[in-house]
């Protein structure tokens, strides 16, 4: 059976994602298997796929279907972005998380007794890949794990503006200076000794008994 016949349609039933089954609406994967067994077939993987990540959350992911043409994709946005342009606020970009290793991006596939796909967030564009029961096991836990990233090297920073030295052409014409007049040599006089005069009193010293002397 192809994925184009069979009757589904994703939508919501008051907020909650629902899977929309011709009257009839399922919320969880066993009501939606239940109600198209053929989802269970190798053909229909992709439909299954998306029809997991709806249930999980909505429209907050789409399913990546076209490896080739995702990565075309977000390398052209990566490519778009300035690197030199600051951070700002409110403004993501995905030069801000890193350069995502896109490489192991394929179509659906199952391993084991689970479905591994990618999405691409619905904000960004960033890929992550999934891992959630298949349909012949639909107990298990349903994980998004994003994809390696590596963070890009900072923008060179701005050379600083080269502050021009000032020139004579800043302070117009210089008046010349003329020489200052010369320093006149002063006679230095020689100072007698001090001597003291016949009969001065000589300065009164103290013995170690208190007394003078």
């Amino acid at each position: 059976m192809n994925a184009d016949v069979i009757p589904m349609a994703l939508t919501r039933d008051d907020g909650k994602p629902v899977v929309e089954v011709g009257a009839e609406r399922v919320a969880t994967l066993a009501e939606l298997l239940r109600a198209v067994p053929a989802l269970k077939q190798p053909g229909q993987l992709a439909l299954y796929c998306r029809a997991v990540n709806h249930l999980t959350y909505g429209t907050e992911y789409r399913l990546i279907q076209d490896a080739d043409a995702y990565r075309a994709k977000y390398q052209r946005r990566v490519e778009s972005e300035d690197p030199n342009a600051p951070w700002q606020e409110g403004v993501p970009r995905l030069r801000d998380f890193g350069l995502c290793d896109t490489s192991e991006i394929a179509a659906p596939r199952v391993e084991g007794g689970l479905v591994v796909f990618y999405v691409e967030d619905d904000y960004l564009g960033i890929p992550y890949r999934v891992a959630a029961p298949g349909p012949e096991q639909l107990e298990g836990e349903i994980t998004y794990e994003p994809l390696p990233m590596t963070p890009l090297p900072p923008p060179p920073a701005s050379p600083e503006p080269e502050v021009p030295r000032p020139t004579i052409g800043h302070f117009g014409e210089l008046e010349p200076v003329e020489d200052p007049p010369p320093i006149e040599k002063i006679a230095v006089r020689e100072v007698p000794a001090l001597v003291e005069p016949p009969g001065a009193a000589a300065p009164q010293r103290r013995r170690e008994d208190g007394k003078r002397t």
